[in-house]
């Protein structure tokens, strides 16, 4: 974990990100240069090529987890990852909506979107607080949505890997949260609305997380309970940092299944 006085990362050659890129499959872009990726890129493969623990082993691990530890409060359990980490526990938080009391996402890029919309469009669940913390120098370029961020990973002349990789944006993800949570859903983002998540919010706030800036967008439930959290954190990189994890805990505290 990083502290609050680490600077935040910026992309760059020198972090070892264009070195690795090329010990993984690549393709080709419209001037000869390449850009890695997998093979065949589908909801269920990171950046990286690596599944990971897959939701069913997931859910049985919780399960033996709970059995060996009764004094867990089975409903209390919550989700939350970085990167590819994010986008999973986003997907693991609806396709499991019964254990996970909420869901948390830092740094996550869209890689499970199409399968979240999906069971969004026919939804007959229950509620799934959200909240997504990002860092406006993430170098994916998850915020602002609409894909301009200056600082994500160039992959050619004004192009970044933001604007070329359909694994990044999360505005679907947005909608599909609004959705499952009963709120009215965005039809189109609008960036004269939040200059980073591109949507009207209930509530506007600025924050202060570890010594940094943060702008704090809330959607209420019909209750009036925030149930949905999206962060823009300024001066921020992509990786785990322990005022986002403190950040998470507090809203979740709010929330039992």
């Amino acid at each position: 974990m990083a502290t609050s006085t680490t600077p935040a990362r910026r992309p760059s050659r020198a972090a070892g990100w264009s070195s690795r890129c090329r010990r993984i499959s690549s393709w080709q872009l419209p001037n000869g240069r390449m850009w890695c990726t997998n093979p065949a890129p589908t909801s269920r493969s990171n950046f990286f090529g690596c599944d990971g623990l897959q939701d069913d082993r997931i859910i049985t691990w919780l399960d033996m987890i709970k059995k060996k530890y009764p004094q867990i409060d089975g409903h209390r359990v919550y989700v939350t990852g970085l990167s590819a980490g994010s986008s999973a526990s986003e997907l693991y938080g609806v396709k499991y909506a019964d254990t996970f009391a909420a869901v948390g996402g830092v740094s996550g890029p869209g890689i499970d979107k199409e399968e979240i919309s999906e069971l969004a469009a026919a939804w007959d669940g229950p509620a799934v607080p959200f909240a997504y913390l990002c860092g406006d120098h993430d170098f994916f370029g998850m915020i602002p949505v609409d894909l301009s961020s200056p600082d994500a990973f160039p992959v050619d002349e004004g192009v970044t890997i933001a604007q070329v990789d359909p694994r990044v944006p999360i505005f679907p993800l947005i909608q599909a949260y609004q959705r499952i949570n009963g709120l009215e859903v965005s039809a189109d983002m609008d960036m004269s609305l939040n200059e980073w998540y591109g949507i009207a919010f209930d509530e506007t706030n600025d924050i202060m997380l570890g010594g940094k800036s943060a702008q704090e967008g809330v959607l209420n439930g019909a209750d009036g309970t925030p149930i949905m959290k999206l962060v823009a954190i300024k001066n921020q990189a992509h990786w785990n940092w322990k005022p986002e994890a403190a950040y998470l805990w507090e809203f979740f505290k709010g929330f039992t299944r």
